[in-house]
């Protein structure tokens, strides 16, 4: 058995509060229909099913407009980005918010094209403005 991946569980998580499902209902479907109460307990491809089932309630997975490339990038700016991206939905700002940080801070004009060091440095500047704010830094 392959088991579910970070990506689908995620997935699954995001899925479930945009129809508006609660754990105990979630847990619920998935004793019903797959014996396991946790989705890290469930295959990949009962993973795949389980989304399924939510897209045929409803769900729709909306990419972000101007998202970086992520596969494009090195295992080192991945994270970065990734943690970009959480201060993104956290603060519920576009991409062009980062792009445009990017070209006031380093005169870069995409996120994706800074290196490692100015990455970090956003996300620090990102992370300051969290706080500030009074939002979850993690």
């Amino acid at each position: 058995m392959i088991p579910s991946t970070k990506s689908q569980r995620q997935l699954i998580g995001i899925a479930c509060s945009k129809l508006g499902i609660d754990k105990e209902t979630k847990v619920d479907m998935l004793m019903a229909r797959f014996g396991k109460s946790s989705t890290c307990d469930i295959s990949a491809a009962q993973a795949s099913d389980f989304l399924k089932e939510l897209r045929l309630k409803g769900f729709t997975r909306k990419r972000r407009p101007n998202k970086p490339d992520f596969k494009k990038s090195g295992p080192d700016k991945r994270a970065m980005l990734s943690k970009i991206e959480a201060y993104l939905a956290e603060a519920a700002r576009p991409w062009n918010y980062v792009h445009g940080m990017a070209r006031h801070m380093f005169k870069v004009d995409r996120v994706e094209w800074c290196d490692a060091h100015q990455l970090h440095k956003i996300v620090a500047a990102l992370e300051y403005d969290a706080r500030r704010h009074g939002r979850f830094t993690g």
